[in-house]
This record gives structure tokens, C-alpha cells and sequence, in this order.
């Protein structure tokens, strides 16, 4: 169902319509749905465990809209990633992040990319380090379905905007390996949502249509039996 629901990106009039304005001009140009299905079928998702990750799946996905987009072919995320490290002081890391950000702006960064940042503290010599990252879907764990069994996205949507959990990784100012607590928190969130929903045969829930006071709302949705509702 992941590689599925791609086709609301093929159906988006809005996208079609950027996507053609970009690529009017190009005598080679692909159309939108071809570009997509392109995507599908590359051997870096046939053949890799990205398949088995619907999270990875969606941000590589992204990703290679973004770059399309932009009318670019380098990989993008690994600049990012070259390109900041994680700062000691949060104000400098996101200075850098934003400078990043003003350079790397597309039609898909400005509607389907949020902001996360990471906080790393060391237990040892209680030093934090800071690094924020492009959100580009949010993965949720079933477990607050209600006697109606409706899934309660507002509450799971909520937890997640700051989560913390603890991790054995290396500490540059111990210069080893420590017990690191790592925080996730949610600093922007994207005009579009992607929300990914666990692949369970046995799984059976309502989704709410509206979160967030109604400011978002439910526009596409894709099941197991392959049925979408745009």
C-alpha cells in the first residue's frame, strides 16, 4: 500500500500544475505520473530494504521529489548532512540549519517538509549537542485506539511533537561511547502531513478527519485492499 499511495502525488492538481511550470519548457520533459512511476520501479526500491521501512520509503520518495523540483540531480540529503553537524549551542544549529533551508526551497520542501530537532545529552558530562533535520513523515504506532476503535491521531500527533529515549552512542566531548538521551521534537510541521500506518492484517480502525483544531484535514488515504480516497 506505501508504493500505492503515491499516486496521490501523480493526482495532485496543485503539483501537476508546479510540476509543468518548472518543465514547460523542457523538449524531453516526463510527465509528472511517469517521473513517479520512474521512482517506483528504480532498483534502489526493488532491491533494497527500503521496501520494508515505509518511513525510509516516503522520505527517499520525497526526497526525489524535492530534487525534481528543484530541477537538480545531486543527492540533496547527503549535502545536508555533509553540510551540518551537531552544534553544541541550539541557536548556531539552527542558524545553520536555516541558511541550509533558504538555499535548498522547493515546491515539496514548502508543502511537505516540517522541522525536527535532535538533542543529544550526555549522561556523563551532562554536555547537548543540537541538530536539526527535515521532517517528512511522521511514523505512528497504534496504540490509542478508542471503545469505537478510532485511532486517535490528535493524541498520538501530541506525544510525538516531543519524545525522548535513551541510546548507547558516541559522545564527542567524552570522545566515546555513553549512554546518550536523545530527544525528538517537532519544531515546525509541514502544510501536508504524511502520516505512515503500520501494515497489520489484523489491524481494524476509524481515522479521525480532522487534527490539530481542525487545522488539518484528511485529503487522501491509502488501505491494504488498494482502495484510495482522494
Amino acid at each position: 500500500p506505501y508504493l500505492q499511495s503515491f499516486s496521490f502525488f501523480s493526482n495532485n492538481d496543485s503539483l501537476k500544475a508546479k510540476y509543468n511550470e518548472i518543465y514547460n519548457q523542457d523538449p524531453n520533459k516526463m510527465e509528472l505520473s511517469n517521473f513517479i512511476d520512474e521512482i517506483k520501479n528504480n532498483d534502489i526500491l526493488q532491491n533494497n530494504k527500503l521496501k520494508n521501512n515505509p518511513q525510509k520509503l516516503f522520505d527517499y520518495f520525497l526526497g526525489e521529489l524535492h530534487k525534481k523540483f528543484k530541477n537538480i540531480e545531486d543527492d540533496e540529503e547527503e549535502k545536508e548532512n555533509l553540510n551540518r553537524g551537531a552544534e553544541i549551542n541550539k541557536e548556531n544549529a539552527f542558524l545553520l540549519f536555516k541558511n541550509f533551508m533558504d538555499n535548498d526551497k522547493s515546491f515539496i520542501s514548502e508543502n511537505f517538509f516540517g522541522i525536527k530537532l535532535i538533542t543529544k545529552t550526555c549522561q556523563v558530562c551532562n554536555i547537548s549537542q543540537y541538530l536539526f533535520k527535515y521532517m517528512k513523515s511522521i511514523k505512528i504506532n497504534i496504540v490509542d485506539i478508542d471503545e469505537e476503535n478510532e485511532l486517535d491521531l490528535e493524541k498520538i500527533f501530541k506525544k510525538m511533537t516531543n519524545s525522548k529515549a535513551n541510546k548507547n552512542d558516541f559522545c564527542p566531548i567524552c570522545s566515546t561511547n555513553q549512554n546518550l538521551e536523545i530527544s525528538f521534537e517537532i519544531t515546525k510541521c509541514p502544510k501536508i502531513i504524511i502520516f505512515i500506518l503500520p501494515e497489520d492484517k489484523n489491524l481494524k480502525f476509524k481515522i479521525q478527519k480532522n487534527i490539530g483544531k481542525e487545522k488539518y484535514h484528511l485529503i487522501a488515504a491509502e488501505t491494504k485492499k488498494k482502495k484510495s480516497i482522494f
